[in-house]
């Protein structure tokens, strides 16, 4: 297993396991912990393990699906997906980042003070409340031009941030090009993503959509249609969408399910709340 880890600087590793692609940092104050980052790796381990057993589960839709049946893991993101209140979702919706928190918990467990776990994009953090980390959004999962940078401290209670859209991963319901959502953890703004940028979607002769089977044949949400081109929008059509995710992300912060949004739409950009109303993104400041 040594060649699944390699360091990268102190304090910070990569872990390339299986279907895990992810960088862990971690500090205790001012000192570097690259071993405890290393042994990280054992938990990553036993959380694929546990996630390879409940599959079959987990690529149900949440409503039929019967959390006392699950591990961990798998209840994590089963509880994540319930809080979209979304039907057709499948709890793979927060797979990523459940494995960014369970990584992330454990390391702060074993004293870390500033943890942070990248696991493809979706990010964990954990912070002492003398620590900050700087975290930067993409308007274009195409583009890897970072705009906005946030300063994010304990204070803050933001502990995930993910990202979901056109060009990612993983198929996607809605015209995105990236929905970036800042939540009380991993799981929870991975779920959330997925479900602001699924509502992006407007009906369109610019918009091509496939079933989700003839994409991937193993997809978890095979039955239902994905958007696999989009062409040029007209503004009315990116007003409508980006009316469509506003909408949705001010329901999930009403519900307390998270607490910003970003969203890029035809190269618009909307923010949830708004950059003047919001402490959080008091916090940001723009690259040149």
């Amino acid at each position: 297993m040594k060649d699944a880890i390699r360091i990268l600087e102190d304090g910070k590793v990569l872990i390339d396991y299986g279907p895990v692609t992810m960088t862990v940092s971690a500090y205790k104050k001012t000192v570097p912990a690259t071993k405890l980052c290393q042994e990280a790796f054992q938990i990553v381990e036993t959380i694929l393990k546990e996630l390879k057993r409940d599959l079959p589960i987990l690529r149900q839709y949440a409503p039929a699906i019967n959390d006392k049946e699950l591990g961990r893991a798998g209840k994590k993101m089963l509880l994540a997906v319930r809080l979209t209140n979304n039907p057709k979702m499948t709890p793979m919706a927060a797979i990523a980042g459940t494995v960014a928190d369970l990584t992330a918990d454990w390391i702060y467990r074993q004293g870390a003070t500033k943890v942070v776990v990248n696991n493809g994009g979706d990010i964990a953090l954990r912070l002492d409340k003398e620590e900050e980390a700087t975290v930067g959004i993409l308007p274009d999962l195409l583009n890897p031009r970072i705009s906005k940078v946030f300063r994010i401290k304990k204070s803050d209670r933001i502990g995930g941030i993910a990202t979901s859209g056109l060009h990612g991963r993983s198929l996607t319901c809605g015209i995105a090009n990236s929905v970036s959502v800042f939540a009380e953890n991993s799981s929870i703004a991975d779920a959330m993503a997925t479900q602001i940028a699924n509502s992006s979607y407007i009906n369109s002769p610019n918009i091509t959509v496939k079933k989700a089977a003839q994409v991937d044949p193993d997809s978890d949400i095979a039955d239902q249609e994905v958007v696999v081109c989009v062409g040029k929008m007209t503004k009315e059509e990116i007003q409508r969408s980006l009316c469509n995710v506003k909408d949705t992300a001010k329901f999930l912060k009403e519900k307390g399910c998270i607490s910003f949004a970003a969203a890029d739409v035809g190269g618009e950009i909307v923010y949830y709340p708004a950059l003047n109303d919001n402490s959080l993104v008091k916090q940001f400041y723009e690259l040149p």
